[in-house]
């Protein structure tokens, strides 16, 4: 049973977008870590420089946020009424508030986190939950930042820590599909004025799995994973693709820098061992590779992915152990 409180804590947070799309039982956990705070007229809820540890949502009031100019004077930048969430811009990174917060008159809000508990803390402790959290609060911080210039929350390591953990593959440790589809294709810009997307497949891989059964198929994915760790550099992106297909987003690279790659990658593939897994069966593992280039064959992030996934089939179907990019 929900008490009354938390049924109103509820009621505030899923009218507010950064909760809007968690499930009840979720608003519920986050209700747990939420409390009411009241604020007289004229009180301030927190100043510039504060440290931002928490955002607040009005339950009734008004709260204006102001900022200092030069010869102690100051602008109102924003109001906010019932219903409305502030605050919470700065809360990932927990950057200095640059502004701060007056209640105009008599107000409750509901803050989260409470007092004494850290946004970043809850995550990591419910990482599913907070998962659509975290992605409405980046994608509102990243519409701030493209319009302002300001590259704040995204470089903070914790955020780079948890963007990796919601969004890596469990099996491999390499980021997921969700990667591609989310943030590379939203941030397609990242990767530099040319780069290269190289689709890696291992050749027989159903034989594998049908003869020796998933667990093998399971060791050899994990292997490939390992193998394609070693082959990519620093600053590339290796990603599982989809069950058995790998993707390597490569920054300022060009068309040979990509061929190179993906010859060092077949041969590293063709030198693994995987005895173990076809109970010491003869049985040579090999890939099959598809290449594409930005921008010269698109500008589209999707497009590239498909032209690279297209020319992977393409080796695939005429014998694997091979790269195709064009």
């Amino acid at each position: 049973m929900i008490d009354t409180e938390n049924k109103e804590k509820i009621e505030l947070l899923k009218n507010v977008s950064i909760f809007s799309t968690l499930k009840k039982n979720e608003l519920k956990v986050v209700s747990q870590y939420s409390d009411y705070e009241k604020c007289l007229s004229g009180c301030e809820i927190f100043k510039e420089g504060n440290t931002a540890e928490e955002l607040y949502i009005i339950k009734h009031g008004e709260v204006v946020i102001k900022k200092s100019l030069e010869a102690n004077k100051e602008i109102d930048l924003a109001k906010f009424i019932d219903g409305e969430c502030f605050g919470e811009m700065d809360l990932l990174d927990n950057s200095p508030r640059d502004a701060r917060a007056i209640a105009e008159k008599e107000t409750i809000l509901l803050r989260f986190p409470k007092k004494g508990i850290f946004f970043k803390n809850i995550i990591s402790e419910h990482p599913d939950i907070f998962a659509s959290i975290l992605s409405k609060l980046l994608a509102q911080i990243a519409g701030r930042i493209r319009s302002t210039n300001r590259l704040i929350s995204e470089k903070a390591p914790w955020i780079q820590n948890l963007k990796k953990q919601l969004l890596s593959d469990k099996l491999t440790g390499l980021y997921n599909r969700a990667f591609i589809e989310e943030d590379f294709y939203n941030n397609i810009s990242d990767y530099g004025d040319k780069f290269c997307i190289v689709m890696v497949k291992p050749d027989k891989f159903k034989y594998i799995n049908d003869t020796y059964g998933h667990e093998a198929g399971d060791a050899t994915i994990r292997l490939m994973a390992d193998t394609l760790k070693k082959t990519v550099r620093e600053q590339d992106t290796p990603v599982r693709y989809r069950s058995n297909e790998f993707t390597s987003i490569m920054p300022d690279s060009t068309l040979q820098d990509a061929i190179d790659f993906s010859k060092k990658m077949l041969d590293n593939v063709r030198l693994l061992d995987i005895s173990q897994m076809t109970n010491n069966d003869p049985f040579k593992l090999t890939a099959s590779i598809g290449i594409s280039i930005y921008p010269c064959e698109s500008k589209k992030a999707d497009e590239l992915i498909k032209l690279a996934y297209d020319r992977l089939y393409k080796a695939w179907e005429e014998g694997g152990d091979k790269i195709i990019h064009e």
